[in-house]
């Protein structure tokens, strides 16, 4: 898969390039499918991260098997440290967001280790469970 940047965060070029339609398609903000998906903000104390979880949703969608989910979330974490580092902000601020941004990726690694290569991924690729 090749990257390229996009408003300061990694993206694949599939990405990149897909129309607003494919993307509705895949892009469901931050969090999982379901009832999950509103308690899951969509922001780190006032930052918002919705760029983040869109590139994520769309590189989680397109796995293929856990190895392609642990670098998906891998990319999540290197924007989310991009989006932290990018936003002016005090020094407590900005280390309380990368924090948070290291939970979230915690919480994102609980998620794809759970669901393997099923749940959102195959949802997203049109096999409901």
């Amino acid at each position: 898969m090749r990257f390229e940047e996009i408003n300061g965060l990694k993206a694949p070029e599939s990405f990149i390039n897909a129309t607003i339609e494919e993307k509705k398609e895949i892009i469901n903000s931050c969090g999982p499918d379901g009832v999950i998906n509103h308690l899951v903000p969509n922001h780190l104390l006032s930052l918002s991260v919705e760029d983040s979880c869109a590139i994520h949703d769309w590189t989680f969608a397109k796995a293929k098997n856990q190895r392609d989910h642990v670098k998906s979330d891998l990319l999540f974490l290197e924007n989310l440290k991009s989006q932290v580092r990018r936003k002016e902000s005090n020094f407590l601020l900005k280390h309380l967001r990368y924090g948070l941004a290291y939970i979230y990726f915690g919480a994102v690694r609980i998620y794809s280790f759970l669901t393997k290569n099923t749940s959102q991924s195959d949802e997203k690729r049109g096999h409901k469970l």
